[in-house]
């Protein structure tokens, strides 16, 4: 009994000196260590910076068994911005976070990340298998992992642009080398709906050089690195559409690898794992650093763990540690070889036209779609003006329509296009939905037979969901009565088929398929598969004898050795987007069309609506050689007698130059929009008149539901304001709806309220424009980032163009009312960040409300006070206090709301029984 109480007795004493050894144990701390605030401020217009990748540290954080201290260490790296010099402005986490998914191992790691978030560092994280269930994608719902790290979490962050609608992608728009970069945080496993989502967000920002981070994309299991199967199904979906995207990161995989691949505009993206889970510690918080020098055109690529570091500097490092202190294979430690200019040129649209240019002599019909809300609805009473003045306009038609088989504006448009703006045709053949315009009964285009010539020109995109079974065979433009009607009895006709047609087949090639005059068949022009998600331009040239086709200003090849004058008609409408086969609608097109021009001569290439754009150091896909045979029918032949020009074009119109969407176009299927259209042709934004003034946008957020006519008042009092100080030359103002997820009290649906601002600026002002960008976000947008969001799509491309060819920022500057300044004032309604940041880095023109003493309420806050030489106060000489929440409540109890708003949104309310 003794001898048993003195053993346990020993041990006790043994097992507790043993304990206390463990004290000071660096290896085995479970909690944070006390530091100081990090510090972080980098440098963004350095042309030296340095991106920091984190991988996999699920190890660190596993149920029980939890080590912070290692990424802790790792991010005191990132912070100690005066210690380390290098200039660190953005850090990606790759996911697998935790191991388990847990609450409590976020609720550490969680702790970890905070002191990032208070020294306001640019950070992303996003869900690797081990932070969420593996087997579902990323509409699995909430969990634990998204509790910790979803979008409230980076609501103050500056660079966060926003996520999808679950919440697993996120997109990030950093500053740096004194320009704007993209980096994307995918999920897992992405739904067909967050490729759209990413897509979307890409087309938005396709001047933005982007980085992708990802869980999983490539893996070096094998000792060759490799895409994995959902790495190409990624690739596949996303990254190979967008030229932009010129480097990848992900984990989960172990060894690391690089490799690399060429996108769909013939560049390279580089693909990289990084991930040492299986290495001493957990992988020991290791970091890799991107060190970018633009002026050298490289990237240094280093791998080291801070944690060890340290301990090696203290003297404690042990003998594994060592080993990961640096890792200096040619898989963790290298250069990278970057053309940045060359690469990333700030490529710029051609100037908008006004369409009184492109109405050249012998121009029947020209229409084109720019001037309206981004994305939203076309009106079933709309009708598109023939811009020639011939009266061609067309008119609005459908076919079993729903909401997501209807047309919508667009602003998306082929960067050498005259117009910026297109329409978006959603149609399918089964069953047969969708909506096309069609000309008149009386149009005069309805008896042109065109005996002498004619070009036909139009701009189409067609998207990667385009589907051979339910979209081939859809016209881009085309001809109603068929053949047999037109009494065609040659040996190729089908008599059911329509006697003109410009459409897609199968194969998304172009046909020109028409019934000539005084021939008994028809004649085909056949273009080559269209390649998906980019605009083309199309021509189609007769000279009264012969026809070739054109794309992008290069001649195909299969056009036909064949006498082809003029083209039939049997007097009936002319359709854009219809296709009719044996008398009936068989088939409405899906993508989207531009400018479309029909002259009745033969055009020389130099003479296409195509407009050559502005480009530094990218090749520019443009018009071939042309040659004067065409243009001119000399004795009926069409010869290239410049064969050498010819051979010196080759490369411009090489089909893989596709013309990509310009600079911030939304990809044309994806209803989450950038900036709205340019103004009409009575004011040009995109200059200035005075250059001595500092060029200015102004900005309403708001709901809008309706706009009145106080809103629109608003804008022409801050504009007299800005006359009268003579500092500022004002180019445009915007409105933004604010999005559905603001759950306010009578607020109409997002899609109502476009197109009411829409409506309300359409006739009333060249120069005040709705942009539906705020409007469709899946959540509630704060101010702040709304006015990031104008910022970088107006100054994103460098800003206004001056008269010297440089380029100049515009100035943003926010418009509210007196009520939403004191709002300002009142504690917990603005955030001080938010309110430093509208107010500090924008400025804001307030217009007092009735019975509103501004100075005074200016006078009495100081954070106000502070910025006050960035308020513009706006006094109404004619008081308006017309308010929409009155006006939703005249139309609840039957009042007249005439005089109030203008009759165009009146009508609209009434059509769709808002407010009621």
């Amino acid at each position: 009994m003794f001898v048993g109480w003195f053993l346990t007795a020993l041990l006790s004493v043994v097992l507790g000196a043993q304990a206390l050894t463990w004290k000071n144990d660096p290896y085995g701390l479970t909690e944070m260590i006390p530091a100081p605030k990090g510090c972080w401020n980098p440098d963004t217009e350095s042309q030296q910076f340095t991106l920091v990748v984190m991988p996999d540290t699920q190890y660190l954080y596993d149920e029980n068994r939890i080590h912070p201290v290692p990424m802790q260490e790792a991010f005191e790296y990132v912070m100690s911005c005066n210690e380390t010099r290098e200039n660190i402005v953005f850090m990606a986490h790759l996911g697998d976070i935790a191991q388990n998914g847990l609450a409590e191992e976020y609720a550490v790691a969680s702790q970890v990340f905070d002191r990032l978030d208070k020294a306001h560092v640019a950070y992303s994280t996003l869900a690797g298998n081990h932070d969420i269930d593996s087997s579902t994608d990323d509409t699995r719902g909430s969990t634990p992992f998204l509790d910790a790290f979803g979008s409230e979490r980076f609501a103050h962050s500056k660079t966060y642009k926003g996520s999808n609608k679950g919440g697993y992608n996120s997109y990030h728009i950093f500053r740096a080398g004194g320009r704007e970069w993209l980096l994307l945080a995918l999920d897992w496993r992405m739904s067909n709906t967050s490729f759209d989502w990413a897509n979307q967000v890409l087309t938005n920002h396709s001047s933005l050089p982007t980085i992708l981070t990802t869980h999983e994309l490539v893996t070096a299991d094998t000792g060759k690195t490799e895409f994995s199967d959902y790495g190409n199904e990624v690739w596949d979906k996303l990254i190979k559409h967008h030229d932009q995207v010129f480097l990848t990161f992900n984990g989960h995989f172990w060894p690391p690898g690089r490799t690399s691949r060429k996108n769909n505009a013939g560049h390279r993206v580089d693909a990289h794992i990084t991930n040492y889970q299986n290495r001493y510690y957990g992988g020991a918080g290791m970091i890799r650093l991107y060190r970018f020098d633009l002026e050298k055109n490289t990237i240094d690529v280093s791998t080291f763990s801070p944690w060890i570091q340290k301990l090696k500097a203290q003297g404690t490092a042990n003998k594994l540690a060592l080993q990961e202190a640096n890792l200096t294979t040619d898989v963790d430690q290298f250069t990278m070889s970057v053309d940045f200019k060359e690469r990333f040129s700030q490529r710029k649209s051609a100037s908008k036209r006004a369409a009184v240019k492109e109405v050249i002599p012998g121009t029947l019909a020209y229409w084109r779609f720019d001037g309206h809300a981004n994305a939203s609805p076309v009106s079933r009473k709309q009708v598109i003006r023939d811009l020639s003045g011939h009266g061609n306009d067309l008119h609005y038609h459908s076919v079993n329509e729903s909401f997501s088989h209807t047309v919508h504006w667009s602003k998306s448009h082929h960067p050498q296009q005259p117009g910026h703006g297109s329409l978006n045709f959603t149609g399918q053949k089964e069953p047969l939905r969708g909506s096309y315009f069609q000309t008149g009964d009386d149009a005069p285009l309805n008896f042109a037979q065109f005996e002498h010539g004619y070009t036909f020109e139009a701009f189409y995109y067609l998207p990667s969901s385009w589907s051979s079974t339910q979209n081939a065979w859809s016209s881009i433009l085309s001809r109603w009565g068929t053949a047999g009607q037109a009494n065609k009895t040659g040996s190729d006709v089908d008599a059911d088929e329509p006697i003109v047609s410009l459409s897609l087949s199968d194969d998304r090639e172009l046909q020109w398929r028409v019934y000539p005059l005084h021939q008994k068949g028809g004649s085909t022009n056949w273009g080559h598969e269209s390649p998906f998600d980019a605009w083309w331009h199309v021509a189609v040239v007769n000279n009264g004898t012969r026809t070739k086709m054109f794309v992008d200003g290069c001649e195909v090849a299969r056009n036909p050795d064949q006498w082809t004058p003029g083209l039939t008609t049997l007097n009936r409408p002319w359709m854009l987007g219809g296709y009719e086969y044996n008398g009936t609608i068989n088939q409405i097109f899906y993508g989207s069309i531009g400018d479309v021009r029909i002259v009745d001569r033969a055009l020389s290439i130099d003479e296409f609506l195509l407009q050559s754009p502005p480009f530094t150091g990218a090749a520019v896909t443009g018009a071939g050689p042309v040659t004067r045979e065409l243009a001119e029918g000399r004795e009926g032949t069409l010869v290239d007698q410049d064969t050498s020009r010819l051979s010196a074009n080759m490369n411009k119109c090489n089909i893989q130059s596709s013309s990509r969407p310009i600079d911030g176009d939304v990809t044309p299927w994806e209803l989450e929009s950038g900036l709205d259209d340019e103004l009409d042709e009575y004011q040009d934004w995109t200059q200035m008149l005075d250059e001595s003034k500092t060029p200015l946008v102004i900005v309403a957020c708001g709901s809008f539901s309706p706009p009145t006519y106080l809103h629109l008042r608003m804008f022409e009092m801050a504009k007299d304001q800005v006359t009268e100080a003579g500092k500022y030359e004002l180019l445009a103002g915007y409105y933004s709806p604010v999005s559905d997820q603001y759950k306010k009290e009578g607020l109409a649906k997002g899609t109502h309220r476009v197109r009411m601002c829409e409506l309300a600026v359409q006739r009333s002002s060249n120069w005040l424009m709705v942009d539906a960008w705020e409007s469709l976000q899946g959540t509630y947008q704060r101010t702040a980032v709304v006015l990031d969001h104008f910022d970088q799509e107006i100054n994103g491309q460098g800003g206004v163009r001056l008269r010297d060819g440089s380029y100049r920022r515009i100035k943003i500057m926010l418009l509210a009312g007196g009520d939403l300044i004191q709002s300002m004032g009142e504690p917990g309604v603005w955030a001080n960040d938010d309110l430093h940041h509208i107010l500090g880095r924008y400025g804001c023109f307030i217009v007092e409300r009735t019975g509103a003493d501004v100075w005074s309420f200016l006078l009495s806050h100081d954070l106000l006070w502070l910025h006050r030489k960035n308020l513009i106060v706006v006094k109404q000489t004619i008081y308006n206090d017309i308010s929409s929440s009155k006006v939703r409540l005249f139309v609840r109890r039957g009042y007249s709301i005439r005089y109030l708003l203008p009759n165009s949104v009146i009508q609209y309310i009434e059509e769709h029984q808002l407010y009621r």
